[in-house]
Parts: C-alpha cells; sequence; structure tokens
C-alpha cells in the first residue's frame, strides 16, 4: 500500500485485485483514498477518492463490476454514517470513473438503514447485497438487504429481512 491506513477496509475482485479504502488515521488524506493490488503484476495503482473519508466500514464487489462502500465512521465529523458509495469497476478506464454516491428514495426502502460503523457487507445473489450487523452507541443484529440493477448498480429496494436465509436469492446464490 502506498498510504498506511487503519480502520480501513477491503474487498477482492475477479480473484485478482484488492480494492483498500477508508482509514482512520489523517495522514495523507488516506481516509479519502483508495487503492487497487494487483496480484498477477504486484503493483498498487491509486483509484479515484471517494466522496466520504471513513473508517470502520464495509465494502464488497457486485458481480465484479461495482464496489460498495457503507456506512463507517464520517473523518470531518466523527459521526457514524449511513452513506452508501459506488465505483464502477472497468480496468480499461479505472481513472476516468468517479466514486458516486448511492441514493435511496424512500419509496425504495421497507425500513430506513440506520448509520453504524463494524457492519458485515456481502454480495449473496444476482442482484443483492447484505448489510449486517455493527454498532452505533449499541451492538446491532439487524440485517438489510439491498436488490440493485446488475447493469447499472442503481438501487432497486431495500428491505430489512428477518430471516437471513430467506432473504431471496441467498440459499441459491453459486459460491
Amino acid at each position: 500500500m502506498n498510504y498506511a491506513r487503519h480502520g480501513h477496509s477491503c474487498c477482492t475482485i475477479l480473484d485478482r485485485y484488492i480494492i483498500v479504502s477508508g482509514s482512520r488515521k489523517e495522514v495523507n488524506n488516506a481516509a479519502n483514498r483508495v487503492e487497487l493490488y494487483d496480484a498477477q503484476i504486484d503493483e498498487w495503482l491509486e483509484l479515484p477518492r471517494n466522496k466520504e473519508g471513513r473508517h470502520y466500514h464495509s465494502s464488497c464487489h457486485f458481480n465484479h463490476k461495482f464496489v460498495f462502500v457503507f456506512g463507517g465512521i464520517q473523518n470531518s465529523n466523527k459521526k457514524y454514517s449511513a452513506s452508501i458509495e459506488k465505483f464502477q469497476f472497468d480496468l480499461d478506464n479505472l481513472s476516468s470513473k468517479n466514486w458516486e454516491r448511492v441514493n435511496i428514495s424512500k419509496s425504495m426502502m421497507q425500513s430506513q438503514i440506520t448509520a453504524r460503523q463494524g457492519a458485515g457487507m456481502c454480495q449473496i445473489g444476482p442482484e443483492e447485497i447484505v448489510i449486517v450487523g455493527g454498532f452505533n452507541g449499541k451492538f446491532l443484529n439487524d440485517y438489510y438487504t439491498l436488490n440493485y440493477d446488475t447493469e447499472t448498480g442503481e438501487p432497486k429496494k431495500v428491505f430489512k429481512a428477518e430471516n437471513l436465509s430467506m432473504s431471496g436469492t441467498f440459499t441459491l446464490f453459486p459460491f
């Protein structure tokens, strides 16, 4: 890595790349910096900076086409965050893409996602990402499933799952 980090998040793409985002450490603006490690050539590349510097957040890939980051603690004001950002992963144009805030309208939500740090986040189906647990002054045991368009990465629906095994295609997704 080119920047020292603490409280960062990592996710993999295509069994070749590791994307590292965020940091509690404020040196060199590391909280907003995102780096990509290419395991085949053993090289770190800097990606465009994300919109919100954060730490203790979550990240995951979505169909190896998008990277999402969620929540954490905002470095600017030290408050818990519920924001989601996405980056379209295009190996041919890594520097031409920018991070975008994901806007979830009230009509898409069954339940408001509460701000938190330390949540788990992963893809559980062809169109679904789950956010699990975390902490926001108390330990959380809730689950949120976010349904996304596979081509645009735009959200379609958010719902609070009562039973994770019944939240769509989780049991059918081939790992």
